[in-house]
């Protein structure tokens, strides 16, 4: 399998980040550790190399030195939105009605990152090359690459968060952008799990997700940051081709060496060129050899040097103290080398082993990173068993040890993480790119067996999943399927109870019925209960109220709930009836009649009740010291039970000798509450027949008597 010339995106930065040098007290430093002989030939004499931050020991010594990790471990998109609050902020919009964008730069194709206007030009080499961007990550500048990256992910942001808020255009700015984020975390970790490292460690690279572990570590380990990780800097291209849209090659490529802290062809020609050029090459074979860009002219300048990478990659880890390859053998079930003839079932190359019994006495003292370079990629791989068996340790921890992961049970509903599954880096080039057709996995590059498709067949996230009733907090499609279709959410019936026809009026705009009946269940009067706005407050006129016997019928298009009542005090006046329906776990809804407490907020509620309810629709809850408790709650699984209701529910008491009792119901909407459920033999409650209740409250200008 030929891999797209991707190298490591962003998400690398995100999870390796250091600090340079600082003393215990806070100041920096200029010490410098000595020089190496590391002389490429016409090169410099010496390559000048500063010492990652060190973690101040405080409590004896000696203890093993460890570095600060500056980026949070986790893949929750920091690279995007930073790994501080401060830094997450800066990038936000300022205005009120923008909070939930963040601030771009204008490009000759769309958006880019914003520019930094806090540095002067003597501080960045970039100021005098296209200007410095800003981003989650301070290291956006260092390759144009990630400078296009980062724009990319910056454009999908703003993309779902505009069509977050026409979806909820109730939402303010905060909870556009909380959200969005959310989402975009959830995509960088789809994508890198599910996409990224079966490429790199083979089909089914880690062990099935069973859910967040607090035992788990999710730390970065200083082998996986200093040597394993580092295995994209083989995959490095000399050159870049820059393609259009219809992936064309553009002019001559751009030399790697004239890329590093210079974003002068973004500026001028946008990042589209240049991410096509990516997805639209193959990437260099991961081995021990690396391109002349980075082992000669990393980060060159008119009247300095450019570094050597590979030499870089090699002290870094000595400085972080990583032991040798045999360790990590060890580590991951392979045999200890002795000698390099026992690595042979690992480095299958000959000349390989060949060139590091010249440079090493023994396994022992070899380089992991050098080591790792050498060995043979295992079938379906990127990489060799022990660069496997590290990699794969460091995500499988990342994943297992995140409480946020996207595939842990309650962080999405069903529907959304479905469509989070869908989203690919494919689909972000599709919708950022103006491009009409690529290849299904963008990391892998086109041929004549798997050729690029049209975008219309990549599948994509449907934000339909998300659309609220801003009291309901669900979806509004009341009796079928939300879909987006044309660029709006519409409703798509599939109930058998409606056949072809599906309402998809928000829940605020429906009009429910409050009928009042005599005891012959004549209809007295009737009225609207809940107004088209967002008021909660429910309402019903009558002209004149029902005598004692009388009958209130709740109902809503073809279902119908009754409610009975055994007596009620004549009343001329108009009165409101208060349906507040409140979410307690899962799909069960607490239901009755209650006082108003917010008209944006559901309260609990009360039912006073004879309880003639059978056990299996409705149950009775008793208050326990800070736990509310109720048994057979689950209508459809009678045997199950709960005990986890939120405390502060009101306690039982007594009125009138008959207890006040709390009922709940197991529905997932509050249209037909008793009709959808109450299908049994039980006295009290049947298919269609009403049910008694001892007593029922009115209240008249929002005050009860």
């Amino acid at each position: 399998m030929e891999l797209a010339g991707l190298g490591l995106v962003p998400m690398a930065h995100n999870l390796t980040g250091v600090f340079f040098y600082h003393r215990c007290n806070g100041s920096s430093s200029d010490f410098v550790c000595p020089c190496y002989p590391i002389i490429p030939d016409a090169d410099a004499a010496c390559i000048r190399i500063t010492r990652s931050a060190a973690v101040c020991q405080k409590h004896g010594y000696p203890k093993p030195r460890e570095q600060i990790n500056v980026n949070t471990a986790f893949i929750d998109a920091s690279q995007i939105y930073g790994s501080t609050k401060r830094v997450a902020d800066s990038l936000r919009q300022t205005k009120p009605e923008d909070r939930g964008l963040l601030k771009s730069s204008r490009g000759l194709d769309g958006e880019l990152l914003p520019l930094d206007p806090s540095l002067e030009a003597e501080e960045q080499l970039c100021n005098n090359l296209g200007g410095c961007f800003v981003a989650g990550d301070s290291r956006s500048n260092e390759q144009q690459s990630l400078a296009a990256f980062h724009s990319l992910f910056l454009r999908e942001h703003n993309r779902i968060a505009k069509t977050l808020k026409d979806i909820n255009n109730h939402w303010n700015g905060e909870k556009v952008y909380q959200e969005t984020r959310r989402i975009m975390g959830a995509v960088m970790q789809k994508i890198t799990y599910l996409d990224f490292l079966p490429l790199v460690l083979g089909p089914n690279p880690l062990p099935r997700y069973r859910g967040y572990r607090r035992d788990v570590r999710p730390g970065i380990s200083g082998s996986f940051a200093t040597s394993a990780f580092r295995y994209g800097h083989s995959l490095i291209r000399p050159a870049f081709d820059i393609l259009d849209t219809g992936f064309n090659r553009i002019g001559n490529p751009i030399g790697l060496r004239f890329m590093f802290f210079n974003n002068t062809f973004i500026q001028r020609n946008g990042i589209n060129p240049l991410l096509l050029g990516l997805i639209g090459n193959f990437s260099e074979n991961v081995d021990r050899i690396l391109s002349s860009g980075v082992t000669r002219h990393l980060f060159e300048r008119e009247n300095s040097p450019g570094l050597n990478l590979a030499a870089i990659n090699i002290q870094r880890s000595r400085d972080h103290g990583i032991p040798g390859y045999n360790h990590f053998r060890k580590l991951c079930g392979l045999k200890n080398a002795k000698t390099f003839a026992d690595t042979k079932n690992e480095i299958r190359d000959p000349k390989n082993i060949q060139i590091l019994k010249r440079l090493y006495d023994n396994p022992d003292i070899v380089d992991l990173w050098v080591a790792g370079l050498a060995e043979t990629p295992v079938n379906g791989a990127s990489v060799g068993p022990t660069f496997q068996c590290i990699i794969g340790d460091q995500f499988r921890r990342t994943r297992d040890g995140d409480r946020f992961y996207f595939e842990r049970k309650r962080v999405w509903r069903r529907d959304q993480l479905a469509e989070i599954k869908k989203v690919s880096l494919s689909s972000m080039y599709c919708n950022n790119l103006n491009v009409t057709s690529i290849q299904p996995n963008a990391f892998v590059a086109p041929t004549d067996t798997k050729p690029r498709i049209n975008c219309e067949r990549i599948p994509d996230i449907d934000l339909c999943k998300w659309k609220e009733n801003p009291y309901f907090r669900r979806h509004p499609c009341v009796n079928g399927k939300l879909v987006s279709k044309n660029g709006k959410c519409i409703c798509e019936c599939k109930s058998p109870w409606f056949g072809n026809r599906c309402e998809s009026k928000p829940r605020t705009k429906v009009s429910w019925l409050a009928t009042i009946l005599n005891s012959k269940k004549e209809i007295v009067c009737s009225g609207a209960l809940i107004r088209p706005n967002h008021d909660v407050l429910t309402t019903a006129s009558c002209a004149k109220a029902a005598s004692k016997n009388g009958y209130v019928q709740l109902g809503d298009y073809r279902k119908v709930a009754t409610i009975a009542i055994k007596s009620i005090k004549k009343v001329n006046q108009d009165f409101s009836i208060i349906i507040l329906p409140r979410k307690i776990h899962k799909n069960a809804y607490f239901i009755g009649i209650a006082r108003v407490v917010s008209t944006l907020r559901p309260t609990a509620v009360t039912v006073w009740g004879s309880g003639q309810f059978p056990d299996f629709v409705w149950t009775k809850v008793a208050r326990r010291r800070n736990t509310v408790c109720k048994r057979k709650f689950n209508p459809l699984n009678s045997r199950k039970e709960f005990c986890t209701l939120p405390a502060g529910l009101p306690a039982i008491t007594k009125r009138s000798g008959s207890p006040l009792v709390q009922y709940y119901l197991y529905q997932p909407y509050l249209v037909g509450l008793l009709t959808e459920v109450a299908d049994s033999s039980s006295s009290g409650a049947r298919f269609g027949k009403y049910v008694k209740v001892t007593h029922l409250r009115f209240s008249k200008r929002g005050r009860w008597w």
